[in-house]
């Protein structure tokens, strides 16, 4: 049965082995607390004002992160027309370029510029901008680099329509490798249009035709094609396309280069063929590429956030997104009873074949598991074909059109229209695969009886039909379904009922290219309602309810199997929402409750969250599809699986912190029955606990990746497959909960949570003399107090939402000699009770437990605590009214007052030498966002009492040019700051009871992640 909401099997709070089940906490209250992503609309900065008029034709919007900086002042003038057919918002990207352009790297070369607009803002016409621009100043070249053949005339479409149509584009591919470009009149001038494919073989052509002085537009479009650059001390390698990219860039170093992608790159790694953002080598902090990227991982996703907002400071990027304002987003989980018996009929058939094979010795392990892999994703994707049609008819019936996204089309292992042998051909594109692998790449003897016997298995075995032609049977054939993939031939089912093979297209000398822009014209004229693309049409192309198409339907784009990267996910998502569409589509991601699923939807989540810090400057921007919530954490799983397998282990000593929450239902409370059924069904899978054991003396467990074992888990029966996995989830969140509670878990760039901000000192450390970029100090005074007034409100809030909510006093008194109060707020998070407290004079504290809160308060009713809560409020300390201690107006103990030192601006060139000294004295480094009273919004680091005249210090003497270098004056500064703010923390919080956290407070997604950093 399907349900609107997706999430892991369920699982409730666990327990131990010795305690009774707790009661749990259903609900959750989170909305008032939760972050704000992105902004409302987003607003040129800069921008002459013949140019402010024209407004964009949809809703604009920019990560709030991103939008609290402001990019420099432009000085150079446009000389394009004003006349409206490029926006505001497009305009924008075209005169911060232009400016760039005209500045110069100190190696020599032309300073780049990077669109990384989301899907759908009209980057195409961004760049015809750009050329035109260039056209006008007599610079006459041009080179535009795509992704595919087709996309040539969407560029020449882009040029036509914002007025430069005359100006000409010429494919490369029109001309033979043998030709000297240079030497042809009609390309004296001009845009030359080639693909990243056809860059490698005619780089050489290219680069006489450009000439030595080139100083034209090189702009590589979708330009993650070439994101695979890798640096291994001094040796730069990577895909033949990285190659191409950067050594045409080096080989034309005063070229305009522009990079244009919405998923430019999701690690520091895949930014390396960007060499013309000036990330590294002198006047950086990083005097190469290796370093940039080493410190840049080290730093996760908090350093990539600091970069995307640095290269947006200095004028070298811009990302927009379309706003999903009127975008639905819906999970439909989906799995029939009948598939779910055939699901384990083949996990059974292909146990078999995993024992057999590793028993034989034979054959590559590499060509099994990768055959495993691919045949598990098939099964995937038939076990949805069943809703998918349900949901596509009904669109179809509510007036919608709808958009199907896959990835395999399953045509590699089927047999060709023109194949004369089709002796044994069916139609199940999984069947294909297990054949083929047993018969050519198993290495075992064919004529062996077990091999024979596994062979008839396999015929009898009713596996599904190709799951792409069986959706477009179902959906009424290839003439009402536009499909647009990349292979060359379909089945095609007859009126008996049997498939068979046959041409996308009756001409043979049609490539799939041009079968596939037919198909979109069609589909956009309204005369097929059902289109199908798979990754090879998954870039660039548009399927939007244009408003200049005939087919404005509202589009329903289902996700029927999601890619393995974050850019892909991106990319598909991007075809079916785009400017000046008449309405926003409806999003569906289509999931199954089998946990090795989730390998897949846990790998693009994880992407996600690090696409959108490089790219937007927030790790949570690009997790708007939903699949946010399918992310397993790397260190977290990994843990947990560690613990998982420890406790399945045969003769296992270990008794598990968590025990199953199907244990009493299922297996009658005996963990040990479980763990046998599980150990079973994972030999069987090919996960060998036994084989895992390092040695029988300490039964430590190899390291075994999450991925490694989601992959494995696809094999198991259904019932258990689900068991484990929701055993290993409930371990994940257990731990995770943990560390929150323990704030040791960082999310996101976090909000100051006080009321008041006011910037008491601000004072500019450094300016870039090549960029004009400030880097800067501020100590900021906020009011973190929470009024009676505010507290009920929060109260009465929650008890609305039916969740649980009260008023809090200590069982015993503070070492001040009043009891505490607090109003708490009970919400779920990563499958616990976590509760939110709030305080008078300290605001929210750090997160705690409900056994925690329940040991140490009772609840009593607002009114009895109404009159001490003002108190505590209007004193705005934490002594006891009358306290000798208390120093009065100005004192600091428990202060509602609240001190924050901010290191912000340009902070990434000093990232190496800020981050080795902040982590001498904290775990992690903390970013927040600062809403001031008296200015705007700021973003930086915080940093410690006892850091702030050692990073001044070096920040003040400008960059270094060996990073690790530190004078005796700066060490003396660092060893007397550190001593005296230690000794003066000790006396302020010599009397803080243990419940007491007295550092910073900050909120990311809710009102108190906690961080050391704030002076009390």
């Amino acid at each position: 049965s399907r349900q609107p909401t997706c999430s892991p099997p369920s699982i409730t709070t666990s327990r131990r082995r010795s305690e009774p089940r707790k009661r749990r906490l259903n609900s959750c209250f989170c909305a008032e607390f939760d972050m704000q992503v992105y902004t409302e609309s987003y607003e040129p900065a800069g921008m002459p004002d013949r140019y402010r008029g024209h407004k964009h034709p949809d809703l604009v919007t920019e990560t709030a992160i991103l939008s609290a900086i402001r990019p420099p002042a432009i000085t150079n003038s446009l000389s394009l027309p004003s006349d409206g057919k490029l926006s505001s918002t497009q305009l924008e990207s075209v005169h911060l370029a232009c400016h760039q352009h005209e500045t110069f790297m100190s190696s020599g070369m032309r300073n780049g510029f990077f669109i990384g607009d989301g899907p759908g803002m009209g980057k195409g016409r961004q760049i015809a901008g750009i050329v035109w621009e260039n056209h006008i100043q007599e610079r006459p070249k041009c080179i535009w680099i795509s992704t595919s053949p087709d996309l040539l005339q969407d560029a020449k479409r882009d040029l036509r329509d914002i007025g430069a149509g005359h100006i000409p584009v010429h494919d490369l591919k029109d001309y033979t490798a043998s030709q000297r470009l240079s030497e042809i009149e009609a390309l004296e001038s001009g845009v030359i249009f080639c693909t990243y494919t056809l860059l490698l073989k005619r780089l050489e052509q290219l680069t006489d035709w450009c000439g030595p002085d080139f100083d034209g537009v090189l702009a590589f479009d979708e330009c993650h094609k070439a994101k695979s650059v890798k640096v291994n001390g001094e040796k730069t390698t990577g895909t033949a396309t990285a190659h191409a990219v950067t050594e045409i860039q080096n080989l034309h170093p005063g070229a305009r280069v522009l990079y244009v992608s919405a998923t430019g790159a999701s690690d520091p790694q895949q930014l390396l063929y960007a060499t013309r953002l000036g990330l590294w080598g002198e006047g950086t902090s990083f005097p190469d590429a290796a370093s940039f990227e080493r410190q840049m991982n080290e730093g996760g996703a908090g350093a990539m956030e600091v970069l995307a907002m640095e290269l947006k400071r200095t004028g070298k990027y811009l990302s927009r997104t379309l706003s999903f304002k009127d975008a639905t987003f819906k999970v439909e989980k989906s799995l029939e009873p009948d598939f779910a018996a055939l699901y384990d009929k083949a996990a059974v058939f292909m146990g078999d074949l995993v024992r057999l094979v590793c028993r034989a010795g034979s054959g590559s392990k590499a060509n099994l598991w990768a055959m495993s892999q691919r045949f598990w994703l098939q099964m995937l994707m038939a076990a949805k074909v069943k809703a998918t049609v349900c949901i596509a008819k009904q669109a179809l019936q509510e007036g919608k059109c709808v958009v199907i996204g896959l990835q395999a089309t399953g045509e590699a292992a089927q047999a060709g229209p023109d194949d004369a042998d089709h002796d044994g051909w069916c139609a199940s594109s999984a069947k294909v695969m297990v054949r083929n692998y047993i018969t050519k790449h198993s290495g075992l003897d064919l004529r062996a009886p077990k091999t024979q016997c596994l062979l008839d298995r396999l015929n009898q075995l009713e596996l599904p039909v190709n799951p792409l032609d069986d959706l477009i049977h179902q959906l009424g054939g290839a003439s009402q379904v536009a499909e647009m993939t990349g292979r060359a031939a379909r089945l095609e089912c007859n009126t008996d009922g049997a498939w068979t093979p046959v041409r996308r297209s009756e001409d043979k000398g049609r490539s799939e290219d041009t079968v596939n822009i037919g198909e979109r014209e069609r589909f956009m004229g309204g005369e097929k309602l059902v289109a199908i693309i798979s990754d090879a049409a998954s870039t660039g192309i548009s399927l939007q309810a244009d408003r200049r198409a005939p087919n404005t339907r509202r589009r329903v784009h289902i996700t029927l199997e999601l890619p393995w990267s974050a850019d892909k996910a991106v990319q598909q998502m991007g075809r079916s929402h785009r400017s000046n569409q008449a309405s926003a589509p409806e999003f569906v991601l289509m999931m199954t409750p089998i946990g090795g699923e989730w390998r897949k939807a846990s790998a693009v989540a994880s992407r996600l969250q690090q696409l959108g810090a490089i790219t937007q400057g927030d790790r949570r921007a690009a997790t708007n599809s939903g699949i946010h919530r399918f992310k397993i954490d790397p260190h977290y799983g990994n843990k947990a699986l560690a613990e998982l397998l420890h406790a399945l282990a045969p003769d296992s000593d270990q008794t598990p912190d968590e025990l199953p929450d199907f244990l009493d239902e299922d297996y009658q409370g005996n963990f040990e029955a479980f763990a046998s059924s599980a150990r079973a069904e994972c030999e069987r899978a090919g996960v060998s606990i036994a084989g895992l054991l390092a040695s029988k003396r300490n039964k430590k467990i190899r390291s075994l990746p999450s991925n490694t074992f989601l992959n494995k888990l696809l094999g198991m029966k259904l019932k258990m497959q689900s068991q484990i996995f929701q055993y290993w989830m409930q371990l994940h969140d257990a731990k995770i909960c943990k560390a929150k509670l323990n704030g040791m878990y960082t999310e996101s760039i976090m909000d100051l949570e006080t009321q008041v901000n006011k910037v008491e000192a601000e004072k500019i450390l450094f300016t870039n003399e090549a960029t004009g970029a400030e880097t800067k100090y501020a100590r900021i005074v906020g009011d973190r107090g929470i009024s009676f007034e505010k507290a009920k409100e929060i109260y009465e809030q929650a008890r609305t939402a039916g969740v649980e909510a009260g008023f809090y006093k200590g069982r015993s008194d503070t070492t001040n000699g009043e009891a505490s109060i607090q109003v708490a707020v009970a919400r779920r998070e990563a499958k616990r009770t976590v509760v939110k407290i709030a305080r008078a004079n300290t605001g929210w504290r750090p997160d705690t437990s409900r056994a925690d809160l329940d040991d140490k308060y009772f609840r009593v009713e607002p009114d009895e605590v109404e009159a001490e809560w003002r108190r505590q409020y209007a004193r705005g300390c934490g002594h006891k009214e009358g306290s000798t201690e208390c120093a009065g107006a100005g004192c600091d103990y428990r202060s509602r007052s609240q001190t924050v030192h901010l290191l912000h601006g340009s902070v990434l060139p000093f990232w190496d030498q800020i981050r080795a000294r902040l982590l001498r004295v904290r775990k992690c480094i903390k970013i927040v966002r600062v809403h001031t009273i008296d200015g705007p919004t700021l973003v930086g680091i915080t940093i410690p009492d006892e850091l702030i005249l050692a990073i001044k210090t070096v920040v003040e003497a400008g960059l270094r040019t060996d990073s690790d270098s530190e004078d005796d004056e700066t060490r003396h500064l660092f060893a007397v700051e550190r001593c005296s703010a230690k000794r003066q923390r000790k006396r302020t919080l010599s009397s803080t009871s243990d419940d007491e956290d007295e550092d910073a407070t900050y909120s990311s997604g809710s009102p108190s992640s906690s961080s050391s950093g704030g002076k009390e």
